[in-house]
């Protein structure tokens, strides 16, 4: 056996003791990114009530996709996602093809939502929990089921990218439309309840925050 090889198990026990301090250090630092990442969503991750403001006729009604629409109010808010029912078919899926059940203020909060079972169906929206951290006024309040309009195709992509458990920011306007065979008008309160109490969305931009 030549010095060469003789030396050669120990170069390689060098490196093997590098990579194997590299995969600890890498190995490490994603615990460390995951637990931070953690901390940064704990607690309320969309603590503002959404912000709503009359257009009182400011936009006029237009005509879209054979629809007439009438904007009411302009809307504004962060949210997170805490269900998404796309129908593809049905009354007014050519124009709403979508419902977004969001949460804010404690039905942001993951201590909260952990509790609850969210489900949606034939454009309803439905919350139970066995034992609930929050009333389930409270939690009717900070959160809706809200039929999207989206205003063009970009937006339409976008919106098939969210997942549940996102947190978004939209803005766009509550309004009413008639039609074909619906007509719907949009609620202009977070505190209604049943038949009638959803939001109908037209909207205008959304951004998935990180």
């Amino acid at each position: 056996m030549s010095k060469n090889d003789r030396k050669t198990p120990v170069v390689n026990g060098r490196w093997r003791l590098i990579l194997l301090g590299g995969v600890l250090i890498t190995s490490l630092s994603l615990g460390l990114w995951w637990l931070t990442a953690d901390e940064t969503r704990v607690g309320a991750l969309a603590p503002q009530a959404p912000q709503q403001q009359s257009l009182a006729g400011a936009v006029p009604d237009f005509a879209w996709r054979g629809y007439q629409i009438r904007p009411l109010a302009a809307l504004q808010m962060q949210a997170r996602v805490l269900g998404i029912a796309w129908y593809p078919d049905g009354v007014g899926a050519d124009i709403a093809p979508l419902d977004l059940a969001l949460g804010w203020g404690p039905m942001s909060d993951e201590a909260v939502l952990s509790a609850f079972q969210i489900s949606q169906s034939q454009r309803w929206y439905s919350l139970s929990a066995p034992k609930s951290p929050i009333s389930m006024y409270s939690a009717a309040q900070h959160s809706a089921n809200m039929h999207i309009i989206p205003a063009n195709q970009g937006l339409r992509e976008r919106l098939r990218q969210l997942r549940v458990g996102d947190l978004l920011e939209l803005s766009g306007w509550l309004v009413n439309v008639s039609g074909k065979d619906w007509h719907i008008e949009s609620s202009l309160t977070r505190d209604d309840r049943g038949a009638g109490a959803c939001e109908l969305v037209y909207l205008l931009s959304l951004e998935k925050l990180p």
